[in-house]
């Protein structure tokens, strides 16, 4: 079981019961008394800070204003290695500093029970390595310093919806952020299409029976993952996201097969 800590710098919730994955290891703790506490944990609430913005009007191409985008989310982590003797301690250690190392990158999962939510950062790497410092036979610190090249939070869960031409049904983002989607077609279908809260894309053209085409409706780019061709010229209309909430969609065109939708609930 987890170990339930009093507080958290930047989570605001006493008593909060919160699991943090990493590469493999479990933060805040895997079995009582002995593992690894969290004490402090920026950039998980916090958010992430902006870039760009206006541009004075002089100095934009034809007046145009700037684009403002988010900027990848930077994670501090700071505890305690807690073990049950000097050997326990330097294992323990060992295991810590191994972490994402070799420019590797994994995904931190937070298991938050006290929000009855799973979420993530992706592709999280380690900006250095980890700073270990012992303070007794049986106790050390540590900083954990990390970027990942994604601004926002997403469920640990992937949520699909299948859908065969003609039918209805609905998708929950229980964020709030909209929520990148990838649709798979899985044939036989003819001139299939999506719409996702009276946005509609749509294909004109076949997918053939045993077949399928991916569409990353985020990235614009539409696949036949057996042969990686792209088919890009062949879509039309929007690319749309997923808002949060509950949002209705529908599949439309011909044939037996099926159209399935992937996301995951985004937050800030």
């Amino acid at each position: 079981m987890s170990l339930c800590r009093a507080y958290l710098d930047d989570w605001h919730a006493p008593r909060s019961c919160t699991t943090i994955t990493l590469d493999g290891l479990e933060l805040y703790g895997t079995d009582p008394g002995f593992g690894y506490g969290v004490e402090r944990f920026d950039g998980w609430v916090n958010g992430v800070d902006f870039a760009g913005g206006p541009v004075p009007y002089e100095a934009a191409d034809g007046g145009l204003m700037g684009q403002i985008v988010r900027r990848g989310r930077l994670i501090v982590i700071e505890g305690v290695v807690q073990a049950r003797d000097g050997g326990d301690l330097q294992r323990r250690m060992e295991k810590l500093g191994a972490v994402l190392s070799g420019e590797r990158s994994g995904d931190l999962v937070v298991r938050e029970e006290w929000l009855g939510v799973q979420r993530m950062v992706r592709e999280v790497t380690r900006l250095r390595a980890p700073q270990i410092t012992p303070e007794t036979l049986t106790e050390a610190i540590f900083t954990l310093e990390l970027a990942s090249p994604h601004s926002v939070r997403v469920a640990a869960l992937e949520s699909v919806l299948t859908l065969q031409p003609g039918k209805s049904g609905t998708a929950t983002n229980a964020g709030n952020l909209p929520a990148e989607a990838t649709l798979i077609l899985r044939g036989p279908l003819a001139n299939p299409s999506i719409t996702i809260a009276g946005q509609q894309w749509r294909y004109e053209g076949s997918v053939s029976s045993g077949k399928s085409l991916r569409v990353d409706l985020a990235r614009r780019d539409v696949r036949d993952p057996a042969t990686n061709t792209g088919s890009r010229r062949q879509a039309f209309g929007a690319w749309p996201t997923i808002p949060p909430g509950a949002s209705a969609v529908t599949a439309g065109g011909t044939g037996q097969g099926t159209s399935e939708l992937h996301w995951r609930s985004t937050w800030s």
